[in-house]
């Protein structure tokens, strides 16, 4: 059985992505995206966490930090944000092409938005996890 503390911390941090998920969700004027959908893309963006994972593991990005010019920027800029980005860019294009609703730009921009709330959201629960509940403040 989950502890209560851990049930907290996930259904906090889900509600960032709630919140973000009904604002995308509310930009289309059809309502034809079905949920299985929305329930798929944020399920990519969860595998593009891993994915984001596994890659910084294999690269060892955390070399990065040992340049001697501006090391944290070269760090965030190159080791995270370029594979953290690459990955969900991946997933997203995956996603949107199994869906085959590559189509039409609304439902790309809404079902790659999901991917990146999968990410956000996950990463939250690892946040909240490691540092508290109170960390989810600067992350809404």
């Amino acid at each position: 059985m989950l502890e209560p503390v851990v049930v907290r911390a996930v259904l906090l941090s889900l509600l960032p992505g709630l919140f973000w998920l009904v604002y995308l969700r509310s930009l289309s004027r059809r309502r034809g995206i079905p949920p299985w959908l929305w329930l798929w893309a944020l399920g990519l963006g969860w595998a593009s966490t891993e994915l984001t994972l596994f890659l910084s593991h294999q690269l060892n990005v955390d070399v990065l930090m040992r340049f001697p010019v501006v090391p944290l920027l070269v760090y965030f800029l190159l080791g995270v944000g370029l594979v953290e980005e690459g990955c969900k860019a991946i997933c997203a294009f995956f996603g949107v092409s199994v869906s085959g609703l590559a189509r039409d730009p609304l439902v790309t921009l809404q079902l790659s938005g999901a991917v990146a709330l999968g990410f956000a959201t996950t990463e939250n629960i690892m946040y909240v996890q490691s540092y508290g509940e109170g960390v989810l403040v600067g992350r809404f």
